[in-house]
């Protein structure tokens, strides 16, 4: 289809793809045709409440072989937050629900979900809300 052809947003969304084998020319008639309301929305985009950001950090831990071993693995989940932001996430697998840890997190601004996947496995989901209490 000629690009001058196109007659709406949605018949000119599929040549995006082909932006690196366009000319100047071209590249400026599909961006002329791009409804306006449409390339706003692209270029003042912002993430939707609850959407994950690619830029976040994500940190899996898994203790139950340190706890299995009979290993303290506080020191190992401690490191593994201390460098976590907001909106960043921890995923800790234990052998157990770690209710303890809760609190501890939850003063260090985090929020959780768990999830028992068996019957010696637990996984939670820490994301940081903000800053530590």
């Amino acid at each position: 289809m000629p690009f001058e052809k196109c007659s709406s947003k949605y018949d000119i969304c599929h040549l995006f793809e082909k932006l690196p084998l366009l000319n100047l020319k071209q590249l400026i008639i599909i961006l002329t045709a791009v409804d306006s309301l449409l390339l706003a929305a692209i270029l003042n985009y912002q993430p939707i409440k609850g959407e994950v950001k690619m830029k976040n950090k994500v940190v899996e831990l898994d203790v139950r072989e340190d706890i299995k071993n009979k290993l303290e693995p506080f020191q190992k989940i401690m490191s593994a937050v201390s460098g976590l932001d907001a909106e960043d996430v921890f995923i800790l697998h234990a052998p157990f629900k770690p209710i303890p840890l809760f609190g501890v997190l939850k003063a260090k601004g985090f929020e959780y979900k768990t999830e028992e996947i068996d019957k010696k496995h637990w996984k939670v989901i820490f994301t940081k809300s903000g800053e530590s209490k």
